[in-house]
């Protein structure tokens, strides 16, 4: 697509154009009990929709904020969307955020509704609700996966199935109005928030507008040839981070390409090597040649994030190396200089540092001595 026409469009938009024209493709899929559950673009665009009509018919409305505290699941995406197509702006929380630094942000962006992963997330938020202040804007908590939770009562606390349960029960009385909503989304419109790390003082949310992130989307795109044959996505890094969500949810909206969610943390390397997706690995061949010859126009070789230029090598074919020991390994690296003299040092220091008897050996020690 070009970026005439994408200069004039909302991220919403775009996901339905996809849905019209390329319904039974393969949009994203997510690995669950090791096996991947497919999505096609129907099916996302579809899902989005209900979600939009289930937050509106809830009270979400335009200019609302939508707050998402949850690993990286399609439900993360599904309520991005939905809040951008009521125009309305998505924001998201680290999982690993305590709950006062939660309770910030929800303070802050006055968000309305706060989609949790699961029960660790959800206990974050009622604790924010109920301490300091608690929450004043909040009205609805909605949880992914309520494994644990049977035996909760929390005002506004409902499953995500739930929400879409409602969202297709009032397609006849609210569709109408979700379909007039996100046909007439504005580009300028904020699309999403990200709030800053807070080093420097207390966390301060970014807002971008769904022009900002589609024109961002198109020239990385069209500077790296991305498309949906050399570029697909394993999504990995917290979708609350706008590199993530800018390579994961908008580059995809921008290429058509496959987003895969992995199952766990701790099994994203192993389906990056099995399924060997190509946003972060498979273009080696050809980004990691040319991509600091690449670079955007007028912005230097920085212009493409440094991480992915390193993780777009993952797949290319390794040296086995002899199995040495951890002095020759260290000789031979190729590390900082700094650094290989600094465990050198470490080496040498736990080499010639005698071993202190524990008490009982000192005890026989004296025993013999005396004897």
């Amino acid at each position: 697509m070009k970026t005439a026409a994408l200069s004039d469009m909302t991220m919403p938009r775009l996901l339905k154009r996809r849905a019209e024209e390329h319904g039974d493709t393969l949009a994203m899929r997510e690995k669950d009990r090791g096996l991947w559950r497919r999505t096609t673009w129907r099916d996302y665009y579809e899902a989005v929709r209900v979600v939009a009509i289930g937050t509106h018919a809830i009270g979400f409305r335009a200019g609302d904020r939508l707050a998402i505290a949850s690993e990286d699941t399609p439900e993360w995406m599904f309520a991005d969307l939905a809040a951008q197509a009521l125009g309305g702006a998505g924001l998201g929380i680290y999982p690993t955020n305590p709950w006062p630094e939660m309770q910030y942000i929800l303070r802050h962006s006055r968000a309305k509704i706060v989609i949790c992963g699961d029960q660790e997330q959800t206990d974050k938020v009622i604790d924010a609700r109920r301490h300091d202040g608690g929450l004043p804007d909040l009205e609805t908590i909605v949880c992914v996966d309520m494994k644990g939770m049977r035996r909760y009562v929390e005002p506004g606390l409902m499953s995500f199935a739930a929400l879409m349960d409602i969202g297709r029960r009032n397609e006849a009385e609210f569709g109408a109005l979700v379909d007039s909503r996100l046909n007439g989304g504005n580009p300028d419109d904020v699309a999403i928030i990200v709030y800053t790390s807070g080093t420097t003082g207390m966390p301060k949310g970014a807002m971008l507008t769904h022009r900002n992130m589609l024109y961002s989307a198109e020239r990385v795109a069209d500077v790296y040839d991305l498309d949906p044959r050399s570029y697909s996505v394993v999504c990995y890094l917290p979708l609350c981070h706008v590199a993530e969500r800018g390579f994961s949810t908008v580059l995809q909206l921008v290429t058509g390409c496959v987003v895969s969610f992995a199952e766990s943390v701790d099994t994203v390397i192993a389906d990056l090597a099995r399924d060997r997706a190509k946003g972060v690995s498979r273009r080696a061949a050809h980004l990691g040649k040319d991509a600091r010859d690449r670079a955007l126009p007028g912005e230097g070789h920085d212009a493409f994030p440094a991480a992915r230029v390193r993780d777009l090598h993952a797949d290319r074919p390794r040296r086995r190396r002899a199995a040495v020991g951890p002095w020759r390994r260290l000789r031979g690296s190729k590390g900082p200089v700094a650094l290989r003299r600094a465990l050198a040092r470490l080496f040498r220091r736990v080499a010639t540092v005698p071993r202190r008897r524990s008490g009982a050996q000192r005890l026989l020690r004296r025993r013999r001595d005396l004897e």
